[in-house]
């Protein structure tokens, strides 16, 4: 706005030359994100992460219409999640059994004395096993868990009303 321009920088800025990078000065002018409605060049990169992330929505909300009647548990894990590998250890688990899940909500602990947490859904369809698939995977997570003493780590399914906020999100 060329008004608000000219107040701020009333010495510094040719207001008939607002738009462009004549006449702000070169601090400004790469700081501003867009100008005249339009990203400036220096961020135009902008543009094409907000198409990737439409066409992640897109895809997901495909994904999650065509398994509308897939089976799904969210689970929260908690203890020396990273320190002892078992974030790793636990994707790898389902993704052998051939679930789909994503990481909702990851905490990384501080020190010995705070543990990490993680949130995590987890989808199978009816082809890939259904329930059964995924209270395998959960046993076989909970088996290493236990095994793991030390990492302090215990998983816990939440109740069937967060998986349904869940998957009422992915709709």
């Amino acid at each position: 706005d060329p008004e608000v321009a000219e107040r701020l920088w009333p010495d510094q800025l040719d207001t008939s030359a607002v738009g462009g990078a004549r006449g702000l000065p070169r601090e400004i002018w790469g700081a501003t994100l867009t100008c005249q409605g339009a990203l400036t060049p220096r961020y135009d990169y902008i543009r094409s992460i907000r198409r990737a992330r439409a066409r992640e929505r897109a895809q997901s909300q495909g994904f999650a219409g065509a398994e509308a009647s897939a089976a799904r548990r969210t689970v929260a894990v908690r203890g020396h999640l990273f320190d002892a590998g078992i974030i790793n250890a636990a994707l790898d688990i389902f993704e052998e059994a051939g679930l789909s899940y994503d990481l909702r909500e990851v905490s990384a602990g501080r020190g010995a004395s705070v543990p990490s947490s993680a949130v995590i859904a987890v989808r199978a369809s009816e082809g890939a096993g259904g329930e059964g698939a995924i209270d395998a995977a959960l046993s076989a997570l909970r088996t290493l868990a236990a095994s793991r003493r030390a990492a302090g780590c215990t998983v816990a399914v939440l109740p069937a009303a967060h998986t349904a906020v869940e998957a009422e999100a992915e709709a």
